[in-house]
């Protein structure tokens, strides 16, 4: 599973099935189980070329509060609040679960 996170985090462009099979020399049928499994729980998310790095390890890292969890620019959220005079939210789901940080 970490080949094919690795290879959907270094493809701008994104990977297509095949590519992964070829890239992991597994058949394309293994790494179709293994994608379905990743995209419900948004590790991957599927685009106009089929897979792409989601928002699961972002959040994953986040949970477990490390510095590489996402970074996020609090300029426009933050603009945002003041002009509203309310918190504002920033969230991001994965499955079922919305992770989320406020923002003043």
């Amino acid at each position: 599973m970490i080949g094919i996170l690795e290879a959907a985090a270094l493809s701008p462009r994104g990977v297509t099935p095949a590519e992964l099979a070829a890239a992991l020399d597994a058949a394309k049928s293994s790494v179709q189980e293994l994608t379905n499994g990743l995209l419900a729980r948004g590790y991957l998310i599927e685009g106009e070329r089929p897979f792409h790095l989601g928002p699961g390890p972002f959040v994953l890292a986040a949970r477990a509060n490390k510095p590489a969890a996402l970074s996020l620019d609090h300029q426009f959220p933050a603009g945002l609040s003041k002009v509203l005079r309310c918190t504002v939210l920033v969230g991001v789901r994965v499955d079922d679960a919305l992770v989320r940080r406020p923002c003043r």
